[in-house]
């Protein structure tokens, strides 16, 4: 815990004297909270008491390191291909986390508009057959090439040469996994992987970076919904190392001479096709289907602030090219629904009610989030355009057409019979 404690505080003493360097900024786009040091330092003081409250296991120390067992199953870097390294300034879009949900659906927008796109992803961390899945939608284009690698461990300015924004997507997700010994790895792929991201970014001259953040780095939304100005009071250590990562890249954006602009998306649970078959909302779908009850923590009471993916991706586009160097922005929709409501929703879509059992809350769990998203539309244009019941039949919908999910011994069709309801074309 200690050697958290002095990396924590040498990371917090850096982005300090970056501080001290950066571009000057108006009062109207630099909130009270958004001096990085400050956020940096609490980050201590937020680690701290989660470890002493009764959280067990040993803390792996070796926050820039891999286990020998990791690195063994660990897939070498690819070498960076000449066309990437000698492309023109501004020819190519780099995406992080490319396998992933938002990430694969980030570089298939860039491909429909015509771009050419680098993706980035170790492709760890889910199913092989989930990674195969997303990839398969985008290697299909010529315009698209993957590079297979951490990005901790990449010579990352010979990918980042030539591009002219990155969507920095990757990260290692999850509430419930960032405590005990697993942190040590969030903090590695979360917030160091970002530092060295941000620091090729300005050796190679890239104009913009956008940043995927959470909503967690609120920690909640007890008294309505949270604009930017809300000092952010993260309830996990997942939480700790995306509002680090968020203020540690717009530290670099606001250094002294230092070219990426950067734009921070705060993500309001981001859902809708390809999302993680941990997460809710398919959870929820596959209950439905199946038959079989799905376990809800807490009393299902808890409220959350839907987004849809294509949203978020839009929020990403629009990102890409507004007048902004350094903001952190909530994208969300301003409308909070509750899991109950969320389970009767998909059961009525389906054609089938969801089996809940209930469990008891989880450490890091927040009650409600609600997000003010009128600074999004301020400063990027972004409006959510998708209500969660479209949203969630275009999901239902997509499950149906690509997941092996359907009552035991029956077919698709024969739960489209049984579920007319969900019958529409897939998406």
């Amino acid at each position: 815990m200690k050697h958290i404690e002095d990396v924590l505080a040498n990371l917090a003493a850096k982005i300090d004297r970056a501080w001290q360097s950066r571009k000057p900024t108006s009062e109207t786009s630099a909130p009270r909270h958004a001096c990085p040091s400050v956020i940096a330092r609490s980050a201590i003081l937020c680690i701290m008491p989660m470890y002493e409250y009764g959280r067990s296991g040993q803390l792996d120390s070796r926050l820039f390191e891999r286990s020998g067992e990791e690195n063994r199953s660990m897939k070498p870097v690819e070498p960076i291909s000449a066309d990437i390294v000698n492309r023109p300034a501004g020819s190519h879009i780099v995406v992080t986390g490319v396998a992933g949900f938002i990430g694969s659906h980030i570089a298939r927008s860039l491909l429909d508009d015509g771009r050419q796109v680098v993706g980035i992803d170790h492709c760890m961390g889910h199913p092989q057959a989930v990674i195969e899945r997303n990839l398969r939608l985008n290697e299909a284009s010529e315009r698209f090439t993957l590079l297979r690698g951490d990005l901790a461990e990449m010579h990352l300015e010979s990918v980042l040469d030539g591009a002219d924004t990155v969507f920095h997507v990757a990260a290692r997700p999850g509430v419930r996994d960032s405590w005990g010994a697993e942190f040590a790895d969030y903090a590695r792929s979360n917030v160091v992987a970002t530092h060295l991201l941000m620091e090729a970014a300005a050796r190679s001259g890239v104009r913009r970076v956008v940043v995927s953040s959470s909503s967690s780095v609120y920690g909640g939304a007890p008294d309505g919904p949270v604009t930017e100005q809300d000092l952010p009071a993260p309830l996990s250590p997942y939480g700790v190392t995306k509002l680090a990562a968020e203020q540690l890249a717009l530290a670099h954006a606001r250094r002294a001479r230092s070219r990426p602009t950067v734009v921070a998306l705060r993500y309001f649970t981001v859902y809708g096709p390809r999302q993680r078959r941990d997460m809710l909302i398919t959870r929820l779908i596959e209950s439905a289907m199946s038959g079989k009850p799905v376990t809800i923590m807490g009393d299902g009471k808890q409220r959350r602030d839907f987004t849809f993916v294509a949203d978020a991706v839009r929020a990403n586009l629009l990102a890409m090219d507004a007048d902004v160097e350094a903001e952190a922005l909530n994208i969300g929709t301003g409308v909070m629904t509750s899991v109950l409501d969320v389970a009767d929703l998909v059961g009525d879509i389906v054609g089938r009610p969801v089996a809940l059992d209930f469990g008891k809350g989880q450490a890091g769990d927040v009650r409600d989030t609600h997000a003010d998203a009128s600074r999004a539309k301020s400063l990027i244009g972004y409006e959510p355009t998708i209500d969660l019941r479209t949203g969630l039949t275009t999901q239902v919908e997509w499950t149906l057409a690509n997941e092996a999910v359907s009552t035991p011994g029956q077919s698709r069709e024969h739960h489209h019979r049984l579920y007319p309801k969900s019958r529409k074309s897939a998406s």
